[in-house]
């Protein structure tokens, strides 16, 4: 999303907090996109919800365009961020899988 756009959006949004761990200030939030841009994926420990954990990565146009998320949401008791993050590689499978699937069944997988 371009800077200007998330700009905007986050005046007209605001940035609640949800959670003792929600990101609530445009640095720190920028900091973490570019930590995501970096990795390929993000994390969230309890910054929506107590408790809640969550890992995801993005689901890619045949262009390499974000289109779309793929995420694990777990009440951190039943699967702490350790053992979702351990996930990660078959989440980034699954994504890759759709775009074949559903926005490109015609076009070769171009990451491969």
């Amino acid at each position: 999303m371009a800077e200007d756009v998330r700009r905007r959006l986050l005046i007209a949004t605001g940035m609640p907090r949800y959670a003792k761990n929600t990101v609530t200030s445009e640095r720190e939030l920028e900091r973490h996109l570019a930590k995501i841009r970096e990795c390929g994926y993000s994390i969230s420990n309890g910054e929506y919800g107590i408790g809640l954990i969550a890992v995801a990565v993005p689901i890619r146009s045949p262009l390499e365009r974000v289109v779309g998320g793929l995420a694990l949401h777990a009440p951190e008791a039943r699967r702490n961020l350790a053992r979702a993050a351990k996930m990660i590689p078959q989440l980034d499978a699954a994504a890759r899988k759709l775009t074949q699937l559903v926005l490109a069944p015609e076009i070769p997988d171009i990451r491969s």
